[in-house]
C-alpha cells in the first residue's frame, strides 16, 4: 500500500481464519479478510486505494503475477476498522503454483500435511491393489493417469511403500464450511461380507 505523506498511521490485519477457497464452475475463488484500521479523516471524500497482488512461483523462484485487486476505503471522521474481502479467481493449476512456494503460515490445501499423510499411504493403497489383482485394467488406468499427471505422485511412488488400509487413521482437514479452521477425522474402513474388492471409506469427524 502508498499513503500519502502526513496522513498517519495505518494498520492493516489479515483476519485469522478468514482465508478461504471456494470452488465452483471450473474456477477457485481465494477469499481473504482483512482489518484496516485507518487515521481519522481531515477531509471529506477522502479514500484509501488498497490494491493486492497475488503471485505464484515457477522456475527457479521466478515471481508470475495471478491476479490484482483493488478496494476503495472510506476515510470516516472517526478512527474505525473496514473490513474487506479481498477475492481472487484463479484456476487449480495456480494455485498448485502458489501452494508449491508458500512461505510462513498462509495454508490454502484443504488436505493438510498432503503428502504424507493423504498422498503417500493411498498411493501405497494403489500399489497393494496392483499386486494382488494385477489383471484389473481399471486400476491399471487409474496408477497410469495419476503418475502421468504429477511428477510429486512419481517420487512418491518410486518408494515404493505399500499399504494395505489406513483404516482407524487419524488426518486432518481445512474447509471453508468450517471457515478455514483445522477439523480433524478418523478414517474408517469398511468392506461388505459378500465381497473382498468392494472398500467403503468413512471419515468420522473427531479423534
Amino acid at each position: 500500500m502508498r499513503f500519502d505523506a502526513g496522513l498517519g498511521d495505518f494498520t492493516l490485519v489479515v483476519r485469522e481464519e478468514s482465508i478461504q477457497l471456494l470452488r465452483g464452475m471450473g474456477t477457485i475463488c481465494l477469499q481473504i479478510g482483512l482489518d484496516v484500521k485507518a487515521p481519522p479523516a481531515k477531509e471529506a471524500g477522502r479514500f484509501l486505494a488498497l490494491q493486492a497482488d497475488l503471485f505464484g512461483i515457477h522456475g527457479s523462484y521466478q515471481r508470475t503475477l495471478v491476479g490484482r485487486v483493488t478496494e476503495m476505503l472510506p476515510f470516516t471522521p472517526e478512527t474505525g476498522i473496514e473490513r474487506p474481502v479481498l477475492k481472487f479467481l484463479i484456476t487449480a493449476s495456480q494455485l498448485h503454483a502458489i501452494n508449491e512456494a508458500r512461505d510462513g503460515d498462509l495454508r490454502m490445501e484443504q488436505l493438510v500435511n498432503w503428502r504424507e499423510d493423504w498422498a503417500r499411504p493411498y498411493l501405497g493403497q494403489i500399489r497393494y491393489a496392483r499386486v494382488h489383482h494385477p489383471e484389473n485394467e481399471a486400476l491399471r488406468r487409474l496408477e497410469r493417469d495419476i503418475l502421468a499427471g504429477s511428477p510429486d505422485a512419481q517420487g512418491m511412488w518410486d518408494r515404493r511403500e505399500v499399504y494395505e488400509h489406513v483404516d482407524g487413521s487419524l488426518r486432518r482437514l481445512r474447509l471453508p464450511f468450517h471457515r478455514g479452521r483445522e477439523t480433524s477425522v478418523r478414517i474408517t474402513a469398511l468392506r461388505p461380507m459378500r465381497s473382498d474388492r468392494l472398500r467403503v471409506i468413512v471419515l468420522m469427524e473427531g479423534g
